[in-house]
């Protein structure tokens, strides 16, 4: 496993905010959601060459859904702490997945390899809900967390599974609760509407 530089402190803002956002109103403590937590990132496509880190700082048994319209490299770090089981990454362009330890089942899906896609990266919305769809199939988990943003190269979910992104200035980062324990559906940040909405601040 990795551990993680401290990328935190050089991601600052708030819920909804147009610069480098995080879902703090939105935490959980470890194990409150179950013995296994599944976490979706969606966006449109990744920044800095069209490569996405996924660092997972929260402790206990993770699945991770990641979804790019466009081509991504997925560069998972995980903390010392952190035990990723599985890993499903969907898009219309190809996804590939690094940095997942030894063991890991990792699974890919895109439009030009297999026929079978999905993207979402706003919240509520009915590209997003289809994903979420297709990946509790794939994965044989329902989505604990969703978390969006046009475009952003580097996503970090903390221990307390407020999760922080670079999304580019000018879009916003989409964040809910899906589903853990008897709450769920609720939201913080911007949502959108329609399927091809690029989630700009207007």
């Amino acid at each position: 496993m990795k551990v993680v530089p401290l990328l935190a402190l050089a991601l600052l803002g708030a819920c909804g905010a147009e610069e480098a956002s995080t879902s703090s109103s939105l935490t959980r403590p470890p194990g409150a959601c179950g013995d296994i937590e599944t976490h979706v990132i969606g966006e449109f496509s990744g920044g800095n060459g069209d490569t996405t880190t996924v660092t997972i700082l929260r402790p206990g048994k993770h699945v991770l859904v990641l979804t790019a319209h466009d081509p991504n490299t997925w560069n998972i770090v995980l903390g010392p702490k952190t035990e990723l089981v599985h890993v499903y990454a969907v898009g219309y362009g190809h996804q590939t997945v690094t940095g997942v330890p030894a063991g890991v089942d990792v699974v890919t899906d895109s439009m030009v390899d297999t026929g079978i896609w999905a993207n979402g990266y706003q919240y509520p919305n009915h590209d997003t809900n289809s994903l979420l769809t297709l990946a509790s199939k794939r994965t044989h988990h329902d989505a604990t967390s969703f978390h969006g943003c046009h475009t952003a190269s580097q996503w970090l979910i903390n221990e307390d599974m407020s999760v922080v992104s670079d999304c580019k200035v000018g879009y916003f980062q989409a964040d809910a609760i899906t589903s853990c324990g008897n709450t769920g559906g609720e939201t913080c940040g911007h949502s959108g509407s329609g399927s091809g909405g690029d989630g700009q601040l207007q």
